[in-house]
């Protein structure tokens, strides 16, 4: 595109790398004779001013030093599509090509060439591509060349370019009839308004750094997406978006100040994965069971949540099996240890914590340690239901633990005297009738693994693969099995005079 005497007002521009917006066209007094161009950039530190020149406003820009005058030769309002095309994928096989011929010593080879004919010819085939980026190349729109050039595009990525508005991008879209995947990011649209029929057969967005403050007019362009992925935005608060095949949604790095500005998205009858990451949430409050009917991933690493309840409050999101919540106040009195277990108590259906799966020895492990740390809280206001009530409320998972582990006894919880570091276990084979009970002190930081490599000694006729369990001596018709070598007795909350079974 040339620079003509229409105005350019509102078109993106590039100069020397740095990428801007047009928001003054025109003479500027005291600045010489001419028409210039007043630019606000991307970057804030690439200008010099707020569009001011000798006290007068010639624009406004969001940061003191984003702008600048420039003179019309000094800039590029662009090129279409196919041209940028054509250059980034032939000149890249015509770089392979040279330098498979040269090699790194400049040598002329005639030698190895077998299948580099065959992945030269894939690279300047554009008609055969499927995946096509086309990032950082100065490119405006698109022209009916583009679907003779690559018809076969199903992903297109043409972000950090200069596309204006929706027009431009429509333009290039409506000539790839197989597209299904596209990136945006880094374009910086005057306007969303424009036609909306290129763009219903897009399922996947990603449109990143776009200073995009509400999202209802993508969901209006793009109604059949099943992901969009909107990071380093400026959306503060959402409203109902009608994206009934929506699956994925990532908000990382918004400006989101509460849970409300993200409840429209409960109604979402499809969403199943939510970014939240970085953020500005500090509480959740009490939710409904028809709220995120599909939810099976949150992320929320980064926000500012400073209470437990928060977390309780996720535990009716009937669906939810996958938590990443790292970087929140709330986690800063615990050890990291002692936070995964609260969380892992408190979401009773969470398969995965912070990218890691959730064990069945983990979970009984943490609820044997929730109810410990709770227990004297629990043990003293249990006679007093106005207490008990209150003790529930801020422990809603308390019960549920009793219910499954048993209450914990007094002997067991906290303000006790520190417990002695042996234990006295009764070992028992039942299939060795002759051996009777062996009573034996084993350390409470003994491994079951090393456990295991005592019993041939204590045990010589029995089998080398055993099987380990234990009995609680307050709960004598419950077994549970050793199921981790590596943890030790204490995590199992072995007593003294608990039983440990040896079988085969």
């Amino acid at each position: 595109m040339t620079l003509d005497s229409d105005s350019v007002v509102g078109r993106r521009v590039a100069c020397d790398g740095h990428r801007g917006t047009v928001r003054y066209d025109g003479e500027i007094e005291g600045a010489g004779a001419g028409r210039w161009l007043g630019v606000e950039w991307d970057e804030p530190l690439r200008g010099k001013h707020d569009g001011v020149h000798q006290g007068r406003k010639y624009f406004d820009t969001n940061h003191p030093t984003a702008g600048s005058f420039v003179r019309l030769h000094k800039v590029t309002l662009g090129r279409c599509c196919s041209e940028a095309l054509l250059e980034h994928y032939e000149s890249n096989f015509e770089a392979q090509l040279t330098s498979f011929r040269t090699g790194s010593s400049g040598v002329l080879k005639t030698a190895e060439f077998v299948g580099f004919d065959k992945h030269l010819e894939k690279i300047s085939n554009h008609h055969s591509l499927q995946i096509v980026v086309l990032s950082g190349l100065a490119i405006r729109d698109g022209d009916s060349r583009l679907s003779e050039l690559c018809p076969k595009v199903e992903e297109l990525d043409v972000s950090k370019n200069l596309l204006s508005n929706v027009e431009d991008l429509a333009s290039i879209v409506k000539q790839l009839p197989r597209l299904k995947t596209l990136l945006i990011s880094h374009n910086l649209f005057n306007s969303w308004a424009g036609p909306k029929e290129p763009f219903a057969r897009i399922e996947n967005l990603v449109a990143a750094n776009m200073d995009l403050e509400q999202l209802e007019d993508i969901a209006d362009l793009f109604p059949n997406l099943v992901s969009l992925k909107v990071p380093r935005n400026r959306l503060s608060n959402l409203t109902y978006l009608n994206l009934p095949f929506l699956q994925e949604l990532d908000l990382e790095g918004n400006q989101l100040g509460s849970w409300e500005a993200v409840h429209s998205l409960s109604k979402l009858p499809n969403l199943q994965i939510l970014h939240l990451n970085n953020n500005r949430i500090p509480s959740i409050p009490v939710l409904s069971q028809d709220d995120f009917p599909q939810l099976r991933t949150l992320f929320l690493t980064g926000n500012k949540v400073s209470e437990w309840a928060s977390v309780s409050n996720l535990d009716i999101l009937p669906s939810l099996e996958e938590l990443i919540f790292k970087e929140n106040p709330v986690l800063s009195a615990e050890n990291p240890e002692t936070n995964r277990q609260i969380l892992i108590c408190r979401l009773e259906k969470l398969k995965t914590l912070d990218k890691v799966c959730v064990t069945a020895a983990e979970k009984k492990g943490a609820a044997f340690d929730y109810l410990k740390k709770y227990g004297m809280e629990f043990l003293a206001c249990r006679a007093d239901p106005q207490e008990l009530n209150k003790f529930l409320k801020a422990h809603p998972c308390y019960q549920r633990l009793v219910d499954v582990h048993g209450a914990p006894e007094a002997s067991e919880v906290g303000g006790q005297k520190k417990p002695n570091l042996l234990i006295s276990v009764v070992i028992k084979c039942p299939q060795l009738d002759q051996i009777g009970q062996l009573e034996k002190k084993l350390p409470r930081t003994m491994k079951v693994q090393r456990l295991r490599g005592l019993m041939p000694k204590l045990l010589p006729s029995a089998p080398n693969r055993l099987k380990l369990s234990y009995i609680c001596q307050d709960k004598p018709d419950i077994k549970y099995e050793f199921d981790n070598d590596l943890k030790d007795l204490a995590f199992y909350s072995i007593e003294d005079n608990d039983s440990i079974l040896v079988e085969w």
